[in-house]
């Protein structure tokens, strides 16, 4: 099957060619003298503007430091008390936990072991 991309007959004959109806549109020269466009001035970062309006003084980063550090001693010995907490569970249900009976021992034949009193 042969599909046809262009409106003319097969034979290419006859027919006037619908391009020659519509002649082509002049573009528009570009502009002789391109002044280049004014340099915008760069936008002040987020960060710079939260620091610009935050109302901590310089004097209090000693203290922010101080307060950060002891935050996170404290969330180090939280986990290491939490630790602890579950390894004593742990020994707790170990301890509470009745161990298993030992099977029986199983006779290697009816005979084997039987007495007058078993």
């Amino acid at each position: 099957m042969r599909i046809l991309r262009n409106p003319e007959p097969l034979s290419g004959a006859g027919g006037a060619h619908p391009a020659a109806d519509n002649p082509p549109t002049p573009t528009p020269a570009p502009p002789s003298d391109p002044s280049p466009p004014e340099p915008t001035p760069p936008a002040a970062p987020p960060a710079a503007a939260a620091v610009l309006s935050s109302d901590v003084q310089e004097g209090d980063a000693a203290e922010i430091v101080r307060l950060r550090r002891d935050l996170e001693t404290e969330r180090k010995g939280r986990k290491g008390i939490e630790t602890r907490v579950s390894e004593l569970e742990d020994e707790n249900r170990r301890l509470k936990t009745p161990p298993p009976p030992p099977p029986p021992k199983a006779k290697k034949s009816w005979l084997d072991g039987a007495t007058f009193f078993e």
